[in-house]
């Protein structure tokens, strides 16, 4: 499999839609819509679990753009770390400090991420079935509201 600049990628927009309603205590993904860019045909799902299905089924490397991450991408870290139980890819230094590895020496089922100290999230990266799947914010790339790019097209 190609390395680095190597590596070929399918690119994606996605969104989740995620449950409000009076009294709510929690909120969780209902709806998550996924569309490769260049075409229009869009995949609605019902759950990050059936999204992620959807991802690993294609067999490809990813970049999947969400549109403020820091929303959408706390559900993703939710869902890997407590409902699959992936582990954070990191590794442990001699002197006791602990570094993330790269997404070259990413294991399947792990994951890691970028947010800044604070509190900008720029990428969470995952690895399932030997293909990287990156979830970046097309927030830092189009920094306005959806409804505002949907307005200047």
């Amino acid at each position: 499999m190609a390395r680095g600049k190597d590596r070929k990628y399918r690119y994606f927009s996605c969104d989740f839609e995620t449950t409000v309603y009076e009294g709510q205590t929690s909120t969780e993904v209902w709806a998550s819509a996924v569309v490769e860019l260049g075409s229009e045909d869009v995949k609605i799902f019902h759950s990050i679990g059936d999204t992620l299905k959807y991802f690993k089924s294609l067999k490809c490397n990813m970049i999947c753009y969400y549109h403020n991450l820091k929303f959408d991408g706390n559900f993703w870290l939710y869902y890997l770390i407590h409902d699959l139980g992936w582990k954070q890819a990191t590794h442990n230094n001699p002197d006791g400090t602990i570094d993330w590895d790269d997404q070259k020496h990413l294991y399947n089922n792990e994951f890691e991420y970028s947010i800044s100290d604070q509190g900008q999230w720029y990428s969470i990266t995952l690895k399932a079935n030997n293909y990287i799947i990156q979830l970046r914010d097309s927030l830092k790339l189009l920094p306005f509201s959806v409804k505002a790019i949907g307005n200047a097209f």
